[in-house]
């Protein structure tokens, strides 16, 4: 069906046009980038580390996009279903910010509480992380917000949360982007030019 195709291929481009994000955000942490790059070949402890936790946070999103994908797909791209996950985004956003304004004031340092930085996140926080990055499979859901509230609630300070979810979204905006190209390329390419 025709119809059906046009679905498809506006699916999936929605996901591919990532790829400018993608490009945006390696570019304003090319340095945190560089370090990751430094770790995996032996040169930077902290870099691996962040390696590390940063693949430890895909997974669980990366899993169930695999498993659901195509399920995913078929419901939950109607427009009822992203309007209640952009309500209850919302809900969500003013809830944790309540809770995080009724919390002691951070020191003046860029660290989270017991001085949690990048490089010292643990692998279940990054897991807590990836973990919430899966509300993210559901259309009209902010990646960024659910990814930066999991960095509140693993005890990251707003501007460790939001670079944590920068960082965790290269690798899986990536992979999404190419998948959906490998396997509606030529559907986009035809509907839309």
């Amino acid at each position: 069906d025709e119809t059906v195709e046009f679905k498809q291929a506006t699916d999936a481009f929605i996901v591919m046009i990532q790829i400018g994000a993608i490009a945006a955000v390696a570019l304003l942490y090319r340095r945190r980038v560089t370090r990751i790059l430094a770790g995996l070949v032996g040169r930077d402890k902290d870099g691996l580390r962040l390696a590390i936790n940063i693949v430890i946070a895909c997974i669980p999103a990366g899993l169930l996009g695999l498993i659901f994908g195509d399920l995913i797909d078929a419901h939950l791209f109607s427009v009822n279903a992203v309007i209640f996950a952009l309500v209850a985004g919302a809900l969500l956003m003013f809830w944790v910010e309540a809770r995080r304004k009724n919390l002691p004031a951070p020191a003046a340092s860029a660290a989270g509480p017991g001085g949690t930085t990048l490089e010292t996140l643990r692998p279940a926080q990054a897991l807590l992380i990836g973990g919430m990055q899966c509300f993210a499979l559901w259309p009209g859901t902010s990646r960024s917000m659910v990814t930066i509230v999991g960095g509140y609630l693993a005890g990251l300070p707003p501007v460790l949360a939001a670079e944590f979810s920068f960082l965790v979204g290269l690798p899986l905006l990536s992979a999404a982007a190419a998948l959906k190209t490998f396997k509606h390329g030529p559907e986009v390419v035809a509907a839309f030019g």
